[in-house]
């Protein structure tokens, strides 16, 4: 229950930095237009609203470009080759009978990496309502290294993210937490030429800071769970020896 928590109050807060940005938006949008939708004569007080916009565009098209870089990031496959059934039968029926057996059905793809570690994915939709490709990746150092105990354990481990829907909302908070530190970077690296300009720049890296520790507190905090979670499932299919 805790766990749904975390994760519902951390969707709700990646939601919110779209909402926010938006806000920012449709702020300067209204700082620039207005003064000439209520005074279209006052030539100098539109002249003051441009000037303001200008000052406070820069930083927010900052935040947008954020959002929308780590947003369009296509899914799919990481660097690694794929493992069909036919290369690795024992390990692809091992794969099989361990997803049986903490309850969720076996990845549609198995893949091998140079990396010593083991990571399942899913491609989901609509902030992982919508299920899709679910990919088990495997280090090829771990199968030269361990036991097939030892093994059973990790690969236990992995689906067992599978059998509790981690993946559903993992990438979702990890996307969250990429976009706010693409967002503190972009808005650290402009150039600063304006005081004026540095300030507001200045402000928002304060409000983004900010959000960014609560949002990764609570996202951490999920994350973590969701480990041990996995953990109680490898020892179920390995046991605690392994």
């Amino acid at each position: 229950m805790l766990t749904t928590l975390r994760a519902a109050l951390a969707l709700a807060l990646l939601a919110g930095m779209y909402v926010l940005a938006l806000v920012m938006a449709l702020t300067d949008l209204t700082i620039l237009l207005g003064p000439l939708l209520v005074a279209p004569r006052a030539v100098q007080t539109y002249t003051n609203a441009i000037n303001l916009a200008r000052l406070s565009a820069p930083p927010v098209l900052a935040v947008l470009a954020g959002l929308f870089t780590v947003s369009r990031r296509a899914a799919g496959p990481r660097p690694s080759v794929l493992l069909k059934p036919a290369d690795a039968p024992a390990l692809c029926a091992m794969v099989a009978e361990l997803a049986a057996a903490v309850g969720t059905a076996p990845p549609a793809e198995v893949r091998l990496t140079a990396e010593a570690n083991a990571q399942v994915s899913e491609d989901t939709r609509l902030l992982g309502l919508v299920p899709g490709t679910r990919r088990l990746y495997i280090g090829l150092p771990l199968l030269l290294g361990l036991s097939t105990g030892e093994l059973r354990a990790v690969l236990g481990h992995e689906l067992g993210h599978y059998a509790r829907r981690h993946t559903r909302i993992g990438a979702v908070t990890y996307r969250g937490a990429v976009a706010l530190e693409e967002i503190q970077d972009m808005l650290g690296s402009m150039p600063g030429r304006r005081p004026r300009f540095d300030t507001v720049a200045a402000l928002l890296r304060r409000i983004y800071r900010g959000y960014a520790r609560l949002y990764l507190r609570l996202s951490f905090a999920m994350r973590r769970r969701q480990e041990l979670e996995a953990d109680a499932a490898a020892v179920a299919v390995a046991g605690p020896d392994a």
